[in-house]
């Protein structure tokens, strides 16, 4: 916990900040331009489009495929994903956060001929729940479910949320784009396990490619679920590449689970 952290524990804090959404553009795609609403959120790094990365998403994904994005956030992570599905293909964006939901639907509206994302403002636990999400910054830009979290977590702007059960609701709308599923990233702050055991189901009949985090401080339970998961699951595992945005970074065994700091692992079928 930081100082100010601690302070803030004991009401002793700013008020909420807001920041508006300014848009630009990012780079090109298919010689056409890419527009990106930018959040101005001081800490917030502006997305600069990375031709590699797309390249390297539309290695494994065909246009007119589907992907879905947890943790979508302000849709930094969903473009390129969105890019790589191509206009015919879509990309199922949750993320509950409704001061970040603003940014990431105004993302969702455009570059409509080169995209299609379905912004979902829930987020993903068993079923319909009201619960409150907790944030490290005034901005709400840094948090999420710390109900496990205990008194040194730091994360004390409280924000009440919505979830719902993610692959029921996919399924009563979007069955038929379920079937061309290919890809999933989760970034959940550390609960990535509990969300692969909702989509669980899905991920067994499709096998698609998944990303997800290992947070440093995943507690120890999680990382002994996520090894247990993925025990009889036909993937190998890469520890994604940060420093060159490499998804197959790094070729890992199931020990990558147990690694003492961040890891974004990658997940390749067989």
């Amino acid at each position: 916990m930081k100082l100010k952290e601690f302070f803030y524990k004991f009401g002793l804090r700013p008020n909420y900040k807001f920041f508006p959404s300014i848009k630009t553009v990012v780079g090109e795609h298919n010689n056409k331009s890419v527009e990106f609403y930018q959040w101005r959120e001081p800490k917030a790094k502006d997305l600069k489009l990375n031709a590699d990365e797309i390249v390297e998403l539309s290695s494994f994904i065909q246009e007119g495929e589907t992907a879905i994005d947890v943790g979508a956030h302000i849709g930094d992570s969903t473009l390129p994903i969105a890019l790589a599905c191509g206009a015919s293909g879509k990309v199922f964006a949750f993320e509950p956060n409704p001061i970040v939901f603003a940014t990431l639907a105004k993302n969702a509206a455009i570059n409509t001929e080169l995209t299609q994302i379905i912004p979902i403002p829930f987020a993903c636990t068993d079923g319909d729940v009201e619960m409150v999400f907790k944030y490290s910054e005034a901005s709400m830009s840094n948090g999420g479910d710390k109900s496990n979290a205990g008194f040194r977590d730091g994360h004390t702007f409280p924000m009440p949320v919505n979830g719902l059960n993610p692959l029921s609701f996919l399924q009563e709308r979007y069955s038929q784009d379920l079937e061309k599923l290919r890809y999933i990233k989760i970034d959940v702050e550390g609960l990535d396990y509990l969300v692969l055991k909702q989509f669980e189901a899905l991920i067994d009949r499709h096998t698609p490619y998944i990303k997800f985090e290992i947070a440093k401080f995943t507690n120890q339970d999680m990382r002994m679920a996520l090894q247990t998961y993925f025990k009889n699951k036909p993937y190998k595992f890469y520890r994604v590449d940060e420093a060159q945005s490499k998804l197959a970074g790094f070729e890992a065994d199931d020990n990558i689970f147990f690694y003492p700091t961040h890891c974004d692992v990658f997940c390749v079928p067989k």
